[in-house]
């Protein structure tokens, strides 16, 4: 968790959740990113209710990942900005400055085939 330092590929895929007091949807969904037949190169959760902490969750997560606490409750649109921006960020850091595609915002209840991200 939290591999800031890994170098994603060129045409790297990040995917975005945001969640807030659904630890079992969120389980669920990660399970469902995880079994994607295109996997994302790195996952970026926000969990905006961090009273109700889903970090144990991404722990057990296969793929890299990063997980933003937010201090409040930024709503849905609010964590997938501040999730995107993240996710965004990892571009700058590629060390050829390389594309970086931005898989659409995943909610915490995803259940899209298991080819949505390869489309």
């Amino acid at each position: 968790m939290g591999v800031e330092t890994q170098q994603l590929p060129e045409g790297a895929v990040v995917g975005v959740v945001v969640t807030r007091h659904r630890r079992d949807l969120l389980s669920h969904s990660l399970k469902i990113i995880a079994a994607q037949t295109r996997a994302v190169d790195h996952l970026v959760v926000v969990d905006n209710g961090p009273d109700q902490s889903a970090r144990d969750v991404i722990e057990n997560y296969p793929l890299p990942c990063t997980y933003l606490p937010s201090h409040r409750n930024l709503g849905g649109a609010g964590g997938f900005a501040l999730g995107m921006l993240h996710a965004l960020s990892l571009e700058l850091r590629h060390p050829l400055g390389g594309e970086l595609r931005v898989a659409a915002p995943l909610p915490a209840d995803f259940q899209q085939a298991r080819d949505f991200l390869a489309r």
